[in-house]
């Protein structure tokens, strides 16, 4: 929020202490408790000096910075030059050594951006103890982050002088570091980190009956075919069986490590259906709903602090904002908001909201402060009580529900504008036909259109396979399909345009999330490239092949209309934000092994090794499944998750290092396959059936409406008004009809809440 800004929302004086000290407005200490309560904290302060207040909006005005760079510091892994390479020339250029030859920055130039980034997050830490003050908590996780930050930063400053920087060798502290510190800086993560941490004491026990199976069949194992030529192949040493029979859980060796037993003793077969039997059918599942369970565990004790949080951070910003009650002279009234307060607090969250606004949107937002303030006053004593305080605080504060602070374009209420809005809302009206048409059937059936010529164009284009050839010149800039496909480019450019330029931007981004989110991405993708390829004098192939394909994935747009489809989509969209918290931190979890995996391994996998001669790894021709650079770290990592084959891939990295690297893979499946991706299958098997007798309860729900969560008939009575007045009374006007009774209220003026009609 901006200096002007404050100084124009803040209807409080602000209080002087002794020594000069002032003490910040209680309506902006209550908008930051309303936004604590969207957050689920309760880490604020009821009173503080107003500096204190002006450090805390600065750091918010950083958040920004402080999430690209952040995101930055991660991908630094991907151009600097690999810790092995350091002290080498041309390295990755070496033949037989295979990488993805990204262009890396010179040691010190991502040296030096490390240095930054290290600075300004310790700036950071410093400005949140300046902001929060008495309401700063030191958790294990801001004291990890501190000696992390400590850490790395010593080790960059000594690689200004030395490369190798602390540690001597190539493996560099500051790069392992690195993920730990955004972890420990990232929220969200921190909480999904804390749910897996604490889960993990209950399902311990699952996983130590898991290795104490596979180690008591690797004793009979080796008893049983001792003398044998099983025994010489698969059971021959105590380590060798454990990798057997660990392979054999994975089912990766299957039937490959029984073959030898059952050619030569048939009854062998059950020793191994006996094992697998007890270790992949019954411990693994039973694994799968202990992790699960703990996991939701968990889940269920932080939701519930979550909302202890919200709830005290509301009943704390009541508080600073209400008064004893005016009808009664009695002390013990109950205390109430008057409608002066009220309306400082509506305005200046509105304007921490949209920052730096135009006397439009402070208009706007007072207004929709007035009607809220009429709406819930119902008794028209000129004050807000508590409970009806909460009604609207819960969805101000409801990440879910998107309430708009700007009003509706300008351009919505011109000719032009009215005529487009009338069109998005009744439909097109065609000759000889009684109904309208809606207008999302009109852009879906140019959908339909676009595949269908997507469909024709890769029928020309592939159809020249009979000789062996494409043919090309389908796809360039001069053909009819591409100028017909371009053309509805510029309809959905057009369309979309002009959607934004009825109902504004945030509107826009924020209702129906899904199809017009994917819209502004893949009609943004779609502009570019096709002006890319007119631009060039002969448009490259895989740039036309991109076009193409994005014409094709457009396709599901036409998801809505398929049944099945629509299910499995809204099962999806239900599972993001899940997804979005465990998919990031599987990701940290990838950045960590292939951090350690590109020291450990990094150079040591190339064609000319003598070590790998005759190896299962050399004759599969997995060259380019290394830890030779951080990309290539990360696909063979997925290629270890996927698990396939696993056992030919790390037995080409023992090879060229010694039989302990087996722990690194074994530690990496464990973490992934066993906890994370069953954390993942259990939630979709859980949320399958939920999303399924929603459909069938609400066929006809927009995917925009508000979550049926709290308080119901008034929370969505308080919405209705809240959300959708304006534009309803502006509908009123397209269609030519008065505004009736239901929108009365938003053409009140500012007066006295008692005075409204």
């Amino acid at each position: 929020m901006s200096e002007g800004s404050q100084d124009q929302v803040r209807s409080l004086p602000v209080i002087s202490l002794g020594g000069g000290v002032q003490l910040a407005s209680s309506v902006d200490l209550a908008v930051i408790w309303v936004n604590k309560a969207a957050k689920g904290s309760s880490q604020w302060v009821q009173s503080l000096p107003q500096k204190q207040l002006d450090f805390y909006y600065f750091r918010k005005k950083l958040k920004p910075v402080t999430v690209l760079l952040k995101y930055a510091f991660l991908a630094l892994a991907i151009f600097e030059r690999p810790s092995w390479c350091l002290g080498q020339q041309h390295c990755l250029e070496t033949q037989g050594v295979y990488s993805w030859n990204i262009p890396q920055l010179p040691f010190q130039v991502s040296n030096s951006f490390e240095i930054v980034c290290l600075a300004y997050f310790f700036f950071m830490f410093g400005l949140r103890r300046r902001s929060l003050g008495e309401g700063a908590i030191h958790s294990r996780w801001h004291c990890a982050r501190l000696l992390l930050l400590i850490v790395s930063l010593a080790d960059c400053l000594v690689a200004v002088v030395n490369t190798m920087g602390i540690v001597p060798g190539s493996f560099r502290l500051c790069r392992l570091c690195r993920p730990l510190i955004f972890l420990s800086a990232t929220k969200f993560i921190r909480n999904t980190w804390n749910r897996l941490s604490l889960s993990f004491w209950d399902f311990w026990t699952v996983l130590a009956s898991l290795a104490l199976c596979v180690l008591f069949f690797v004793w009979l194992g080796i008893v049983i075919f001792a003398k044998t030529k099983e025994g010489q192949n698969h059971f021959d040493s105590w380590s060798h069986s454990a990798a057997s029979l660990w392979i054999l859980f994975t089912t990766a060796n299957y039937p490959d490590v029984m073959v030898d037993a059952y050619t030569s003793m048939r009854i062998s077969f059950f020793f191994f259906f006996i094992y697998l039997v007890i270790s992949l059918y019954l411990l693994n599942n039973i694994l799968l709903a202990a992790v699960y369970d703990a996991y939701k565990e968990q889940m269920r004790k932080q939701l519930q602090e979550f909302y202890r949080n919200k709830s005290n951070s509301i009943d704390h910003a009541f508080e600073l904002l209400c008064e004893p009650s005016q009808q009664d002279a009695d002390a013990s009234s109950e205390a109430a908001i008057r409608f002066e307060k009220w309306m400082s607090f509506f305005t200046a969250y509105g304007i921490s909201v949209l920052g730096q606004g135009s006397q439009r949107d402070n208009l706007y937002i007072r207004q929709q402060g007035l009607r809220t303030f009429q709406l819930l006053d119902s008794d028209g004593s000129g004050s807000i009580s508590r409970e009806e305080f909460k009604i609207v605080v819960h969805a101000l504060a409801d990440p879910h529900i998107y309430i708009p602070m700007r009003p509706i374009p300008e351009a919505a209420g011109t000719c032009w504008g009215r005529r487009l809005r009338l069109l998005f809302q009744d439909g097109v009206k065609l000759p000889f036909v009684s109904k309208r048409i809606h207008w999302e059937s009109v852009v879906d059936s140019v959908v339909l259109l676009e595949i269908l010529l997507a469909l024709g164009q890769t029928w020309i284009f592939v159809s020249p396979l009979v000789g062996g050839k494409f043919d090309d010149a389908s796809l360039s800039p001069g053909s009819l399909g591409f100028v017909l496909l371009t053309c509805l480019t510029g309809f959905f450019l057009l369309e979309m345009l002009a959607r934004v330029a009825t109902i504004g931007p945030g509107r826009f981004w924020n209702r129906k999330r899904i199809r017009n989110r994917f819209d502004v991405l893949s009609i943004s993708a779609l502009v570019v490239s096709q002006i890319t390829a007119v631009c060039y004098h002969n448009a490259p192939d895989y740039l036309l092949r991109t076009i193409l394909a994005l014409h094709i994935v457009r396709g599901i747009c036409l998801t809505q209309h398929v049944k099945p489809l629509l299910y499995l989509v809204a099962m999806v969209a239900r599972l993001v934000p899940v997804y979005r918290q465990l998919g990031l931190l599987l990701f940290l979890v990838y950045y960590i092994f292939a951090t350690i995996g590109l020291q450990i391994f990094g150079g040591r996998i190339y064609e000319i090794n003598p070590k790998l001669v005759g190896r299962d790894f050399a004759t599969a021709g997995y060259w380019a499944l290394n830890f030779n650079d951080f990309p290539s770290g990360l696909v063979t990592l997925f290629v270890l998750m996927v698990v396939n084959n696993w056992f030919v891939v790390a037995d080409g990295f023992m090879a060229v290092t010694n039989d302990y690297a087996a722990t690194f893979f074994v530690l990496f499946f464990v973490t992934v396959n066993l906890i994370v991706l069953n954390i993942l299958i259990a939630l979709i098997l859980e949320s399958s059936a939920a999303v399924r007798e929603e459909l069938q309860r609400l066929p006809e729900e927009e995917e925009d409406q508000p979550r049926r969560s709290w308080s119901q008939r008034n929370r969505e009575f308080v919405l209705q008004r809240l959300l959708f007045n304006e534009e309803e009374r502006l509908e009123s006007v397209v269609s030519g009809h008065h505004p009736g009774r239901a929108s009365a209220a938003t053409s009140v003026t500012f007066t006295s809440p008692n005075s409204a009609s």
